[in-house]
């Protein structure tokens, strides 16, 4: 499961679940986005390739969620994330992509408390590891085969993450 998943359906989960309004912007060049086009599913707003203008126009919009997908986190993506109320590093424990994750773990020593990280994929004993190793707090993302349909166990997992 990536990071695009994830967005959706955690706004799936706000906006069915919690009834607030919610947008997701993809604030990177994937073109996952490009199939849903710049629309409402399940009334929650969709911007493909957001930039700067469109964020200031969800700002000041009807908008209770603004949920930023950056794709792959960088350097660029970590200045960026930093405006974000919440902070989330989604990676895989799995051993041939933890790499990329366990960077992000690195480099997230040096931030602040704010930033949470969730892992899918891979073994308990794996991501236990990696919590030992950056001293950091890591939420397994339970499977999802459909990020438009949200249960109730998934609800669970979406107050963990979102701490309710």
């Amino acid at each position: 499961m990536g990071v695009t998943h994830l967005a959706i359906w955690l706004a799936n989960y706000l906006t069915g679940v919690k009834g607030q309004r919610t947008a997701v912007l993809e604030w990177n060049t994937h073109g996952d986005f490009r199939r849903l086009g710049d629309r409402r599913i399940l009334e929650v707003d969709y911007y493909g390739e957001a930039d700067a203008p469109v964020l200031a126009q969800c700002l000041n919009g009807k908008y209770q969620c603004i949920i930023t997908d950056f794709g792959e986190i960088t350097e660029a993506g970590i200045v960026e994330c930093t405006r974000c109320d919440r902070k989330i590093v989604t990676g895989s424990a799995s051993p041939w992509q933890m790499d990329a994750f366990m960077e992000a773990l690195e480099r997230g020593k040096h931030l602040d408390k704010s930033w949470q990280y969730a892992a899918a994929f891979g073994s308990g004993k794996t991501r236990n590891m990696m919590e030992r190793r950056w001293h950091t707090p890591i939420l397994e993302i339970p499977p999802s085969a459909d990020a438009f349909t949200v249960t109730r166990a998934d609800m669970d997992f979406f107050r963990k993450l979102l701490g309710q």
